[in-house]
């Protein structure tokens, strides 16, 4: 939400997929060229392997965080680019899925219940 679009890429659903499971993205656009190195550095944090990833308390104790607290001033996402990217309901989906793929059978049927 950052530059308008995730760091996962591919030419079909897929390959999106596998490279958000395997957690292979890149900031390479110029579009995130507008992202500071701390920003990167959370979202790198953020979406790595469950075991290295970020707990939320964590997430805000980032320097990013910190410094955006110590500005008091909102959050520029780039909401205008990321409400013309063309795929935000395959994002959906593939976040979906690769959250169910980290749940156990009995987190899975819990949430089949609760809908």
């Amino acid at each position: 939400m950052l530059c308008g679009y995730p760091p996962f890429y591919g030419n079909t659903d897929k390959e999106i997929l596998d490279a958000v499971k395997k957690t292979e993205f890149d900031f390479d656009g110029p579009e995130w060229m507008g992202v500071s190195k701390e920003g990167k550095d959370l979202i790198k944090k953020m979406i790595t392997k469950p075991h290295l990833r970020l707990t939320p308390a964590q997430v805000l104790e980032h320097p990013w965080m910190k410094n955006r607290q110590k500005k008091e001033t909102a959050l520029k996402l780039n909401f205008n680019k990321l409400s013309k990217w063309k795929n935000v309901e395959k994002l959906k989906k593939i976040a979906l899925t690769v959250i169910a793929s980290q749940l156990n059978e009995d987190e899975i049927k819990s949430l089949k219940e609760l809908f």
